[in-house]
């Protein structure tokens, strides 16, 4: 048995990808027998409850960061002095903190900020600076890893995102709806409802849900501004397909939910290669063209057969990212490291 911390630079509690990967690896790493416990710099929300993972959370301040050097000096002095307490033998940080630790320390890079470094020449010198004091570097995906390279940073190691797979279960009957989770601009929604506004033009009586805030409604667009874990799950598994054309991803959750539904995608070109298993568990385009979304979908519609088969080899694509598994390969690195 290992002690593992595992820390969120900024905000633990909020929604979103980095703290759902935190929050499953940490589940992961208990049912392998470890003892296992969460930091972050400030905490908005209860992420147990968020999640629906009941680990041991501690934040570190009361307020948020205020500034990326407020929020270095906080981490180097209270932070250490507070991870010094609990012990870890290993410690796996999302989003470089400097640490006056000479434990195990495993750097998880998921490209949230490549925008900033390739703008930044200051924050670039920094970051691998402060790179160089982690024993490993781990990317997400080979796009980050690539990405990375670019801006002069080294991935040790590529180790994908975690699902706890348990909870979710392929249905053999479906609605006629596609979903679209996120609706930032970067998630491209206009894509996914033009292309379903062209389908239903030819006919096809099918409807767009979309998860997040959108302002346009229509009897076939349905917008679920909030949307819990076990709702979305059921999302998933009504869906015909996820459309997914995002600008960027470094590795999307919903496209790894949505094939763990057994539930066929259609992704943009930001989504990585390994997102998916291209003409098997789903579709990538290579444009943001709505045109070309729409007949990928319109071949799911009208293929059943199709359908049913790519239905089966999403969620087997889905089985190779059991939170388990890819807690196992985090636990390799420290054994590797340490014997």
């Amino acid at each position: 048995m290992i002690k593992v911390a595992i820390i969120r630079r900024g905000d633990v509690g909020g929604i979103d990808g980095v703290n759902r990967f935190i929050f499953t690896l940490a589940d992961g790493l208990r049912k392998l027998g470890h003892q296992v416990k969460v930091f972050g710099h400030h905490m908005t929300g209860n992420p147990s409850w968020l999640f629906s993972v009941d680990v041991e959370t501690c934040a570190i301040s009361n307020s948020d960061c205020r500034g990326y050097v407020k929020c270095m000096w906080d981490w180097f002095m209270r932070g250490s002095r507070i991870l010094r307490r609990f012990e870890p033998d290993m410690i796996i940080v999302n989003g470089v903190v400097p640490l006056k630790l000479r434990t195990f320390k495993v750097a998880v890079n998921h490209g949230n900020a490549i925008f900033e470094l390739r703008k930044s020449r200051l924050k670039r010198y920094i970051t691998k600076m402060l790179y160089n004091t982690y024993d490993r570097v781990v990317c997400v995906s080979s796009k980050v890893a690539s990405e990375m390279k670019e801006v002069g940073l080294i991935c040790d190691e590529i180790i994908p995102i975690p699902l706890i797979l348990e909870n979710y279960s392929p249905e053999s009957e479906r609605e006629p709806i596609v979903l679209h989770v996120g609706t930032s601009p970067r998630k491209r929604p206009d894509v996914s409802v033009k292309a379903v506004r062209l389908l239903r033009s030819l006919g096809y009586n099918i409807k767009l849900i979309l998860v997040g805030h959108y302002e346009k409604r229509s009897e076939w667009i349905i917008v679920r501004e909030t949307c819990p874990d076990r709702e979305l799950r059921e999302l998933y598994s009504k869906a015909l397909a996820l459309m997914h054309p995002s600008l960027w991803e470094g590795f999307p959750y919903a496209v790894l939910e949505a094939q763990a539904c057994g539930t066929p995608v259609i992704v943009g070109p930001g989504v990585p290669d390994e997102a998916l298993v291209a003409e098997k568990s789903g579709f990538k385009v290579g444009s943001f063209n709505p045109e070309e979304y729409a007949e990928k979908l319109r071949v799911l519609l009208e293929d059943r057969s199709l359908w049913r088969r790519m239905s089966r080899e999403a969620r087997k694509h889905a089985e190779n990212f059991d939170h388990v598994k890819i807690a196992r390969r985090y636990v390799e690195l420290y054994r590797v490291a340490t014997w």
